[in-house]
């Protein structure tokens, strides 16, 4: 019995011993587990801080790059108001200079359109003869040549020149009727002179130009011819020479001197109409035909002869060189821009 009992004590005590064992190492694997769980969650408060401090970082940065571009941006906007200042004043300060082309283009355009209505209307009488843009060249020329000269006045300067004087009037009438003259009998010379050209060549005779007009009048060919070799021809027969076919022309103002829209209240000039103006004599008492030995510039213009680009100079270098070179055939344009060919003619008298 007795030792029964102390064997089932030791048993006891064994298991007791080994219950506490295994208390301990629970205990142990517990504290452990717990330390690896504390150390965890160290590391991610620890990296959670780094990501933080990292953010705060690149927070930083941004916030100091936007700073910068800011203030670039705002030194740049400073610059370009500082420019627009700059630009502002000068403007302000240069503007007199673009009122005064304004005015001083007001003032050409004022006095074209009080020169051009004469021009045209004196000169209308052969704008069916030597062709509406031949017309409308010499036109535009005549007016800004006479417009030049008259910018010289006194009154043109103080900008006082509302008006042309009954004078004045005259000179531009007499002066552009003289040019028209002059223009048409040098196209007309050219014309024969061509046709001689023709006629040396051996095409045709002079006797069977004339002829041909009796038997065939219909002929466009043989009434420019009747018209050049008829010696009893007169001044307005042998302008025909330039348009075998009779065009009646409207001219536009407006069309020859290109003065915008505002000169469509001028007179629409008929050619038709143009002998109110022309009574059959020139202003100084000759007849029309008539011509003065210096050519075109037959008005003393403000007593200043204009040298260059005078029209009489060139056609009398033309005729001294018809002159020396008979049988030369010049096919160039002159510096009227009228070719000698003899197409040539009547296509320019056919526009």
């Amino acid at each position: 019995m007795t030792m029964s009992r102390t064997e089932d004590r030791a048993m006891e005590q064994a298991e007791l011993a080994a219950i506490i064992e295994r208390a301990k190492a629970d205990k142990e694997e517990a504290e452990r587990k717990l330390k690896e769980q504390q150390l965890m969650q160290q590391e991610e408060e620890e990296a959670e801080k780094r990501r933080r401090k990292r953010k705060e970082e690149e927070r930083k940065v941004r916030k100091e790059k936007k700073r910068s571009r800011d203030k670039d941006r705002d030194k740049d906007k400073d610059k370009e108001k500082r420019e627009k200042r700059k630009e502002k004043a000068s403007s302000s300060g240069g503007g007199g200079g673009s009122k005064d082309a304004e005015k001083e283009a007001l003032k050409e355009k004022k006095l074209l359109k009080l020169i051009s209505p004469v021009v045209v209307k004196s000169m209308s009488k052969y704008a069916s003869t030597i062709g509406h843009e031949r017309f409308k060249k010499h036109a535009k020329e005549l007016t800004e040549k006479i417009a030049e000269r008259e910018k010289k006045s006194s009154a043109y300067r103080d900008n006082k020149l509302d008006s042309l004087s009954a004078e004045k009037t005259l000179k531009i009438k007499k002066y552009a009727k003289e040019y028209i003259d002059k223009l048409v009998k040098r196209l007309e010379a050219q014309g024969k002179h061509a046709s001689r050209m023709n006629n040396g060549n051996g095409k045709r005779g002079t006797s069977d130009l004339n002829a041909n007009t009796n038997t065939n009048t219909d002929s466009p060919g043989s009434r420019m011819s009747s018209s050049i070799n008829s010696p009893s021809t007169s001044s307005s027969t042998a302008v025909g020479t330039i348009t075998p076919t009779s065009v009646v022309l409207r001219v536009d103002m407006a069309d020859v001197t290109l003065l915008d829209d505002d000169v469509d209240d001028m007179v629409d000039m008929d050619t038709d109409s143009s002998s109110e103006s022309d009574d059959g004599s020139d202003l100084d008492g000759r007849e029309e035909g008539d011509q003065r030995k210096d050519g075109l510039h037959i008005v003393d213009w403000d007593r200043d002869r204009d040298k260059d680009g005078d029209a009489s100079m060139a056609s009398r270098d033309e005729e001294k060189d018809d002159r020396n070179h008979p049988h030369r055939h010049r096919s160039h344009a002159n510096g009227n821009g009228v070719s000698l060919e003899p197409d040539a003619v009547m296509g320019d008298g056919q526009g």
